[in-house]
């Protein structure tokens, strides 16, 4: 029996986005210029170059997705990155190579990036999100952290972030930053939590410890 592979091309005038479905895993990598979904019927996905998520373009992970990073690979989402998984069904994102911390680099919310909404109860309503998600053996190429926060203001919530060259969670924040319920461990770096606010920074509920540099958070705020 033959097995048919499948290649789908989007050429954009300035950006290029590759998909590459195999049957047995999926190659992304690239500029995604269009709203995207990495469904768990392709997945695993395999960065064969850095992605960039555009201004005003969203990337929907589903549940149980795997996502495999080496070459110093990393996500930069300019616009939303809607994670969600379940408890028993967490989004994976991982080395592609081996399982030495450092092996990529990271998840880096910018500052053009959506900042998550809460409504007044504190519902997460829009915005950028990671949630049951685990985070492993990121934080290499000159990251500060596995997730890297500029001027940016994602909701963290029930995460496993652990194994990073350097901090598990590490940036500036300007608009409200919560991070809530994770498990941050034996990251390097400065730590668990490494976060300037220039606003009000919300870290309840979690657990942080084996860490290199401190078993807390380092919250600064200015």
């Amino acid at each position: 029996m033959k097995v048919k592979t499948f290649v789908f091309g989007i050429v954009f005038a300035l950006s290029q986005f590759i998909l590459i479905g195999s049957g047995l895993c999926t190659d992304v990598g690239g500029t995604i210029a269009a709203d995207t979904t990495w469904t768990l019927a392709d997945s695993p996905f395999t960065l064969t170059q850095s992605v960039l998520v555009n201004q005003g373009v969203t990337l929907t992970i589903e549940a149980g997705v795997e996502v495999r990073i080496g070459n110093n690979f990393g996500i930069r989402v300019d616009g939303m990155l809607i994670a969600q998984g379940t408890a028993g069904n967490m989004i994976t994102f991982t080395s592609a190579a081996g399982t030495t911390p450092g092996n990529w680099g990271s998840i880096n919310f910018t500052n053009t990036s959506v900042d998550a909404m809460f409504d007044v109860l504190g519902n997460y309503t829009d915005g950028n999100i990671l949630q049951y998600c685990r985070v492993m053996y990121g934080g290499g190429s000159g990251a500060s952290g596995a997730i890297q926060i500029t001027s940016a203001s994602p909701f963290i919530d029930h995460c496993i972030i652990e194994d990073s060259g350097t901090s598990g969670i590490s940036g500036t924040s300007s608009q409200l930053l919560c991070i809530s319920n994770n498990t941050i461990s034996n990251n390097g770096g400065n730590g668990g939590v490494f976060v300037y606010s220039f606003t009000t920074t919300k870290i309840t509920g979690n657990t942080i410890n084996d860490n290199v540099f401190n078993d807390g958070a380092a919250v600064f705020v200015s």
